[in-house]
């Protein structure tokens, strides 16, 4: 399930309770602001489908993005429960619903 609504947001905070909310409603984020220590944040699994698709793009060129889960939920394949993900500065981070609590997730590459 792919929403091509989008919605622009501005990474804050430093932790998981700080990052800023992704809406669930808009699936195609574009994310202003990353420090190489500010975030954003997934939407509760339990708000979206299974299969729903979030885009995010890093919209900074010489800073990366911390992408968190919802507390309690995990990124997949490599991190633990609550643990972020890295995403490269202008790169994109692309998080598809696996199950309640599981998002499974792959970056795409910056253009160079």
């Amino acid at each position: 399930r792919y929403i091509t609504r989008t919605q622009t947001i501005t990474a804050a905070g430093t932790n998981q309770d700080t990052a800023t909310s992704i809406s669930a409603a808009s699936a195609i984020v574009f994310a202003n602001g990353a420090d190489n220590t500010k975030g954003v944040k997934l939407p509760l699994t339990t708000l979206v489908e299974i299969g729903t698709t979030i885009t995010i793009l890093n919209g900074v060129a010489l800073a990366t993005l911390e992408v968190y889960p919802t507390e309690s939920e995990v990124l997949l394949p490599m991190l633990s429960a609550n643990s972020p993900a890295t995403v490269p500065a202008g790169a994109t981070i692309v998080c598809i619903k696996f199950t309640d609590s599981r998002w499974i997730c792959y970056f795409g590459g910056a253009i160079s």
